[in-house]
């Protein structure tokens, strides 16, 4: 079945509610005024517009094209657009002071020579001394805490919808597939399939032999904060 309507269009209205300002400032605090930011996995760009109302210079990298177009239409247009273990270092050399690969965006890496690669291209752009911050899943309890079934109303130009999500966990890849259907609503009871997407994620963050990975690559860890669901970790390039 073919779509006319795209998830990108509905993103930005599934997160109304996500406070990307106060995201942002999070990032912030760690670092010094007027830095150079690489926002990986940019999505509809609402984070780095945030940086750079903030006076931050702000590259993206993402990889859908329709993800892409919708950042633009948003008013942030400094992307590359390319998976992240293929952007083009050449042309950045060590020239960011940070790296922000947060929002889950390095669990889509389901092949670890991919997560790798991505892993060491990243590193090839950050100063010495830059920070990465990274944000996933938590694999260590992730298995045992998902929900099979999760519905997301939302309103978007006076039309109400639905985001309905099925996640299935695959106990011998390590892999979460989550399919999302979205959905107009007709009146009680009754609603439209207007568009659908699947998602791939194997998470990675959790445990001390992922941070011995991360630290093989010559970085040590500033911050750890973790909970049932998710991961943040700060690194520092040496």
């Amino acid at each position: 079945m073919s779509f006319e309507l795209k998830e990108s269009e509905f993103y930005d209205s599934v997160y109304v509610k996500k406070d990307y300002q106060e995201e942002a400032a999070q990032i912030l605090r760690w670092l010094p005024e007027h830095t150079k930011i690489l926002d990986v996995g940019c999505g509809t760009g609402k984070h780095a517009l945030a940086w750079e109302k903030m006076g931050h210079e702000v590259v993206g990298i993402e990889p859908s094209h329709d993800m892409a177009i919708k950042a633009s239409e948003n008013g942030f247009k400094k992307i590359q657009l390319t998976e992240i273990e293929n952007m083009n270092t050449e042309f950045f050399g060590e020239y960011f002071d940070a790296v922000v690969a947060m929002f889950d965006v390095m669990d889509y890496l389901i092949d670890f020579p991919v997560y790798t690669k991505a892993i060491q291209k990243i590193s090839s752009v950050l100063k010495p001394g830059g920070l990465l911050f990274l944000e996933g899943w938590n694999k260590e309890t992730m298995p045992a805490r998902f929900e099979h079934i999760r519905e997301i109303y939302f309103f978007q130009k006076g039309v109400r919808y639905a985001r309905v999500g099925e996640t299935l966990y695959d106990d011998k890849t390590g892999v979460f597939h989550v399919h999302y259907g979205f959905y107009r609503n007709l009146g009680f009871k009754e609603r439209e399939l207007i568009c659908e997407s699947d998602h791939f994620l194997k998470p990675r963050l959790g445990g001390k032999q992922t941070n011995k990975f991360l630290e093989s690559f010559g970085y040590e860890i500033r911050d750890q904060w973790e909970d049932d669901y998710s991961v943040r970790l700060i690194l520092k390039k040496k």
